[in-house]
């Protein structure tokens, strides 16, 4: 991905590139759309069953852009209210990264 390449080769000047990867969050733009038959729809198939708040995104980006996430680079991190991970997971998705030289792996699993 561009964040993972772009992170392999700003590391060298000790920048960090991560990501945030969004699913559907409620904003002035679309709550015409999310009041309507197919966005009540569309927000079924999260298994959160629900929107995000774009408050929730806070966490993320603090540990993202602070000393907390100091040693973590290339990225993406998920927060979609299970969205990417099916219905099968009820939810409950979480996001593994780990990294080792020269590979990036990223797996996704139930808990």
């Amino acid at each position: 991905s561009l964040t993972r390449s772009m992170a392999l080769e700003l590391a060298r000047e000790q920048i960090r590139v991560n990501a945030i990867a969004p699913g559907y969050f409620a904003t002035e733009i679309n709550a015409d759309y999310w009041a309507t038959p197919g966005g009540q729809k569309m927000m079924k198939a999260i298994p959160f069953e629900r929107l995000g708040k774009l408050e929730e995104l806070d966490g993320p980006l603090l540990l993202l852009a602070s000393d907390a996430g100091a040693f973590m680079t290339g990225t993406a991190l998920v927060a979609d209210g299970g969205h990417r991970g099916g219905r099968g997971l009820g939810g409950r998705a979480v996001l593994f990264v780990g990294i080792v030289p020269d590979e990036h792996l990223c797996h996704r699993a139930a808990v």
